[in-house]
């Protein structure tokens, strides 16, 4: 009887085991799916929130728009029992090099208030997406490593432009529905570590 016990309690792990490495792989698909179109969705946001051509209400709009984007909205959040004070950006800069880190709706600020009057924000490539790993009850935490191309432009022509590496921290939600999954995909803390003049 102890026997048919551990055999039931063993077919019921692997069936569990198997549920859990099903749906990391869709929560997986997912990312990989949706991830490169909002991280050029928040490019174009930050550039429209510095484009000088804009009125201040639209560039507004856009900065709240990018805000959307983040854990919190940017503000405090709590992850696996460790409070932050928003989310944070660490940029890399080529003139002259140094880090600096700022919270993320700081940053934005600073944005709309750039020496250039336009300036362009773009995804080259996103190089890799690391594992999931599951922080809480349906929530997993995953790192993308990008490459972006910052320029800024005078009177229409490149006056700055380079190649920054970051790491990105993306959360997703992934609640079970009737009719399948929904997901919610938000990003975290963004670092630059190496940036490389182009022009």
């Amino acid at each position: 009887m102890t026997h048919f016990r551990l055999l039931i309690l063993l077919a019921s792990l692997l069936i569990a085991s198997s549920a859990f490495a099903q749906n990391d792989t869709i929560v997986g698909k997912h990312v990989t799916d949706c991830v490169p179109a909002k991280v050029a969705l928040l490019h174009d946001y930050m550039s429209s929130m510095a484009d000088k051509s804009k009125t201040p209400d639209s560039r507004k709009y856009y900065r709240e728009k990018a805000l959307e984007l983040f854990v919190m909205q940017g503000e405090p959040y709590e992850t696996e029992g460790m409070r932050h004070p928003g989310v944070k950006i660490v940029t890399v800069s080529t003139q002259p090099k140094k880090r600096t880190m700022r919270l993320v709706k700081d940053y934005f600020k600073m944005l709309e208030h750039l020496r250039y009057p336009q300036i362009n924000i773009q995804t080259i490539d996103i190089i890799e997406l690391s594992d999931l790993k599951k922080i809480d009850n349906n929530i997993y935490v995953c790192t993308a490593y990008l490459a972006t191309r910052f320029m800024g432009y005078h009177d229409g022509m490149p006056a700055y432009s380079d190649v920054t590496n970051r790491h990105l921290q993306i959360y997703i939600s992934a609640e079970e529905e009737i009719d399948g999954h929904e997901f919610t995909v938000l990003f975290g803390d963004m670092t630059g570590t190496e940036a490389v003049s182009t022009l």
